[in-house]
């Protein structure tokens, strides 16, 4: 038996990714970047058992005390880009005065807890006042849905 009362028998990667918590693409991903090494099919299936699932469990550092160095280590060995709200180009580019506008609102605007950015485009002013409430004005949409996941 296997966590959830699933029998081996009948284990398939719609339950390792359940039981992992990761998209079917990332375990596709980690098999090859780790070289794991899982019996096939003469089709190619997959033939799931406890044992690969425990192997990728270590290689994921599934032990309840994952935090933010396991992820920095699994981006890094599994070769995965991480985007930052500053990883994007757009014409205006804000984000490179943003430490001069943080400063100069900072030292001029004592007490102002409510930022406007106008022209917002990819949100560089608007994320630089996380801590405050910040109204956006033509900002890209794609962005938009972004920055409201990077804000919580």
């Amino acid at each position: 038996m296997w966590q959830g009362g699933i029998k081996m028998a009948s284990l398939n990667v719609t339950d390792v990714i359940k039981e992992l918590d990761i998209s079917k693409s990332y375990l596709y991903k980690l098999i090859d970047k780790e070289n794991i090494l899982i019996p096939r099919s003469e089709t190619g299936r997959y033939f799931w058992d406890e044992n690969t699932v425990k192997t990728i469990k270590k290689i994921l550092h599934i032990d309840g005390l994952q935090d933010k160095d396991d992820t920095d280590y699994l981006i890094a060995k599994l070769g995965l880009k991480q985007s930052f709200i500053n990883n994007r180009r757009y014409l205006g580019n804000k984000y490179s005065l943003s430490d001069f506008i943080r400063k100069t609102v900072d030292e001029n605007c004592k007490g102002v807890n409510i930022i406007i950015d106008i022209f917002s485009g990819t949100g560089a002013v608007s994320n630089t006042f996380k801590d405050k409430r910040t109204i956006c004005e033509r900002i890209l949409q794609i962005l938009f849905f972004l920055l409201m996941i990077v804000a919580k």
